[in-house]
C-alpha cells in the first residue's frame, strides 16, 4: 500500500493561510453586495439637531466634483447624503435656514496588501477559486469630501473636510463591489461629519439664525 505524499509543514501553513484568505474574501464579498437597502442610513441621530437646510445650492448637481479623474454614480452619494441628513441631522422645522453641499474632492481606488496576496493564491491554485466565484483581489476605495453649510444668504458658515474608506472584493461574476464600497465610504464620511458637528451644532445653529430663514 502506497503511503500518501509527504507535505511539509511550511506548505501546509501556506495552504492553510491561502484557504483562510479565500474564505475571508468570500465573507467580504457577501457583505459588500449592492442592494437598495445599502443606501439606507444607519440610525444615529444627533442629540441636538441642526436647523433644516436645503440640500444643494439649487444647481443641477447636489454633489459638485472638484479635481476628479471621474466621478461615477453620483446618484448614490446624493442619496446617502440626503437621507442621512434627514434621518440623523436635521431637526423638525417648516423653515429652511440655509443650504448643505457635498463636494467630492477625491475618489481613489487601490489594491490592498491582502489583494496582492489573494492574487498570488489565485495564481497558485490555477484560478480555480475565482472560477467558482471567490474574489481574486481585494481593493480599497477612498473618498475625500467637503461638506459645506451655507446660511440663507449663501455665505459659507461651516466646512468639514473628511475621508471615508471601504474595502471590497473583486470577482469574475459580480461588478457591484466598487459601487457598494463607494456607498460605504460615503456613509463613513457622514458618520465622521455627525461626530464633528455634534460638538458645535449650537454654534452653527446660532450662525444660521443670525441671517434668518430662506425667504
Amino acid at each position: 500500500m502506497r503511503s500518501p505524499p509527504f507535505v511539509s509543514p511550511s506548505a501546509r501553513r501556506v495552504g492553510g493561510a491561502g484557504l483562510l484568505l479565500c474564505l475571508s474574501a468570500f465573507v467580504l464579498a457577501a457583505c459588500t453586495a449592492y442592494t437598495p437597502q445599502a443606501l439606507e442610513p444607519t440610525p444615529a441621530p444627533l442629540a441636538s439637531r441642526l436647523l433644516p437646510l436645503v440640500v444643494g445650492l439649487g444647481e443641477s448637481d447636489v454633489i459638485r466634483p472638484e479635481a476628479l479623474r471621474g466621478v461615477t454614480l453620483q446618484t448614490d452619494f446624493v442619496t446617502v447624503f440626503r437621507r442621512d441628513l434627514e434621518a440623523n441631522v436635521f431637526g423638525k422645522d417648516n423653515e429652511r435656514w440655509g443650504f448643505a453641499e457635498f463636494r467630492l474632492t477625491f475618489d481613489g481606488d487601490r489594491v490592498t496588501g491582502g489583494g496582492v496576496a489573494l492574487i498570488s493564491v489565485s495564481i497558485a491554485t490555477l484560478f480555480v477559486p475565482p472560477l467558482l466565484g471567490a474574489p481574486y483581489s481585494l481593493r480599497e476605495r477612498t473618498l475625500q469630501a467637503e461638506i459645506v453649510i451655507y446660511n440663507s444668504r449663501r455665505v459659507e458658515t461651516a466646512k468639514y473636510v473628511i475621508l471615508g474608506k471601504a474595502r471590497y472584493g473583486v470577482s469574475l461574476y459580480t461588478e457591484d463591489g466598487y459601487r457598494r464600497a463607494g456607498i460605504d465610504a460615503a456613509k463613513n464620511v457622514m458618520d465622521e461629519f455627525r461626530r464633528r458637528l455634534a460638538t458645535e451644532v449650537d454654534l452653527v445653529n446660532g450662525r444660521l439664525r443670525s441671517t434668518g430663514a430662506i425667504p
